[in-house]
């Protein structure tokens, strides 16, 4: 909020703003409501009741970029899969094994740092599920053995870990 209002100062006629992920407070919601921000677009990744209702809040889906790029599902060697988890800098340090597809086995990078009000939206299982059962050729127990390890927040995770 504290850039736009330097950027009407400076002559701004316009600002939106442009999220990934919208985990904003019901009190920083207040604050853009409140701010020469005309719009602010995000992903639904992310499910935030913040910001339901709200007219300066607009979502967009990701669900064709990420049905588009799981249908491509590429096959690289775990080296390469190694090389991609470092140049992401340290934020996907969890590889995690989901299942084979065609024989092969498959893994995903995801975050140990992931936050417990961060858990992914509905919508973002159902495209993964969709995607499990036409490119790795899933049935309902895989899937959702995968899907549990996915929304089960973090620290339960850890705690769990600690227990065995």
């Amino acid at each position: 909020v504290s850039l736009a209002d330097s950027l009407k100062g400076r002559g701004a006629k316009d600002i939106i703003a442009m999220l990934s992920h919208n985990i904003i407070s019901a009190d920083g919601v207040a604050r853009i409501n409140a701010s020469p921000i005309r719009a602010v677009y995000s992903t639904d990744t992310v499910e935030n009741p913040n910001i339901v209702g709200q007219p300066k809040f607009k979502t967009v889906s990701v669900a064709p970029m990420f049905a588009e790029t799981i249908m491509r599902f590429y096959r690289i060697t775990f080296g390469q899969l190694k090389d991609v988890q470092k140049q992401e800098g340290g934020w996907y340090s969890r590889m995690a094994f989901v299942g084979f597809a065609e024989g092969v086995p498959a893994f995903t990078l995801t975050s140990e740092s992931l936050q417990d009000d961060t858990v992914p939206s509905s919508k973002y299982f159902c495209l993964i599920s969709d995607a499990l059962i036409k490119e790795c050729g899933f049935d309902g127990m895989e899937i959702q053995e995968y899907l549990k390890i996915c929304r089960t927040p973090l620290s339960i995770r850890k705690k769990k870990r600690k227990e065995t």
